[in-house]
């Protein structure tokens, strides 16, 4: 027969979420096989039961990873490749603002009524991360860059909805809810690449990724268009 997994080891392994397929309110399963799942964290895969238990709670510290490090409580920062920076640092300001508009686009995508415009927004966000990544690496190359294909698949959403839209005027931002999140959106997208121009005047920054940053703005503000076209919400500037 199989050996049980001790209360501790499940708590911990459900906080961990090594579980696969298992729910994360674990506590009233009192005994665990081997057989019934697979160990999601590699390191732990294929051990035993007993030496799963012993693994985890003799040394909960290899496996244990708090958010909060205490590592920057004197103002400094780690970047992806390394170096120690002020929090204050121009290439900080300029990641987290990228983080900034990251987390503003999962509020708007809650508000968002077309299907389609959630598939490009969700697409943005995952490159927002190699956005981020770039810019946080300053001694070493980011193993997932931005790519010219990355810029060039925004750039023909732009002209797919610039032709549906067949926009002639200037508009008054927001005339939605969901519109109005994207609107803010954009305008944090100009403000991240601001802080990208000026970093990059310090220490060059990949062509496609300012490409990216610029073309991405110029995506949003016609997502935000086609969200009130949608709802015959447009409204032009009147002079």
């Amino acid at each position: 027969m199989f050996s049980k997994i001790s209360f501790a080891t499940q708590t911990m392994l459900c906080e961990l979420g090594v579980l696969k397929g298992r729910s994360p309110v674990c506590r009233s399963v009192q005994t665990m096989f081997l057989n019934d799942f697979d160990l999601e964290l590699g390191v732990l895969k294929g051990r035993s039961p007993l030496m799963l238990d012993n693994i985890l709670n003799n040394k909960k510290e290899r496996y244990i990873v708090s958010i909060s490090t205490k590592t920057g409580d004197k103002g400094e920062t780690s970047l992806w490749s390394g170096e120690r920076v002020s929090k204050d640092d121009i290439r900080v300001e300029a990641y987290g603002t990228i983080d900034e508009l990251n987390s503003f686009l999962s509020e708007a995508n809650y508000y968002l009524k077309s299907h389609e415009v959630k598939k490009i927004i969700n697409e943005v966000q995952n490159n927002l991360f190699k956005v981020a990544g770039e810019l946080a690496s300053k001694s070493k190359t980011y193993k997932y860059p931005i790519q010219e294909e990355d810029v060039l698949k925004i750039t023909n959403y732009v002209h797919v909805f610039e032709n549906r839209l067949n926009l002639n005027s200037f508009v008054i931002p927001g005339r939605t809810v969901q519109s109005a999140k994207l609107d803010i959106c954009r305008t944090i997208a100009r403000r991240a690449e601001r802080r990208i121009i000026s970093l990059d005047k310090k220490e060059q920054l990949s062509e496609p990724l300012k490409k990216y940053v610029n073309r991405l703005s110029d995506l949003l503000f016609v997502l935000a268009r086609f969200e009130e076209y949608i709802e015959d919400k447009i409204e032009f500037k009147k002079w």
